[in-house]
């Protein structure tokens, strides 16, 4: 998918998306450029029946995938470098999507796609770049989750206490499974996709050079 046929569908459908309207762009991408990231493990009440399902094994291959955003040499397995690699997630009440990604330093998250596409069109471009969140852990008081304790899991644990489920055989307190969550992995609300954005960097970049600019402008207008 290109970032920027996302772009035209909000400003064509002015900001409120619906699952309909994206499964065309969805389904226009090669099975190797996309996973269903949206398992519903709501309904999975154990380490055991994650694996039994075959959702454990879907699990590692978004991870890995997400991963190849981050340099070979920090991976645990071999993988060319492939940038883009993204989570697109559809709230499904709100008709809005949130963007998660990994940097070569850290985790991101566009929270919500239709403010950020109404700024870029609004020429703000600074805004857009910092509405950009750090993934934050499941208690927010401990900040954003560690790259390195993603990097470093061994994303074929399945086990109870593994990389994916806490002592207790519950979702949603390691630092993989609080990442999954992030997008709504494990809610009905949401739909959700890992696939690449082969544009994404590009445009990013391009709207960083021009927020800076735009900065520089101004400062140089005050000096």
């Amino acid at each position: 998918m290109q970032f920027y046929e996302l772009s035209s569908l909000f400003t064509i459908m002015d900001g409120y998306v619906t699952e309909a309207d994206l499964l065309p762009l969805i389904a226009s991408r090669s099975d190797d450029d996309f996973i269903d990231a949206s398992a519903g493990i709501g309904a999975t009440d154990s380490a055991a029946s994650w694996d039994d399902d075959g959702w454990a094994g879907v699990g590692r291959d978004i991870a890995m995938n997400l991963l190849k955003n981050v340099s070979p040499t920090l991976i645990s397995f071999p993988a060319k470098t492939e940038t883009g690699w993204c989570v697109l997630s559809l709230n499904k009440d709100d008709k809005d999507c949130s963007l998660t990604f990994f940097s070569s330093e850290s985790s991101h998250q566009i929270p919500s796609l239709r403010a950020f596409f109404q700024n870029i069109a609004d020429g703000d471009y600074l805004t857009a770049l910092l509405s950009m969140d750090k993934v934050m852990n499941r208690d927010i008081d401990e900040g954003p989750i560690d790259l390195e304790k993603l990097v470093g899991a061994d994303l074929a644990d399945f086990s109870v206490e593994g990389t994916w489920f806490d002592s207790d055989d519950d979702w949603g307190y390691t630092p993989w499974s609080v990442f999954f969550n992030s997008w709504g992995y494990s809610s009905s609300n949401f739909a959700a996709w890992c696939i690449r954005m082969e544009d994404f960097e590009k445009q990013i970049l391009n709207w960083s050079k021009t927020s800076l600019n735009d900065l520089l402008d101004f400062i140089n207008a005050k000096v």
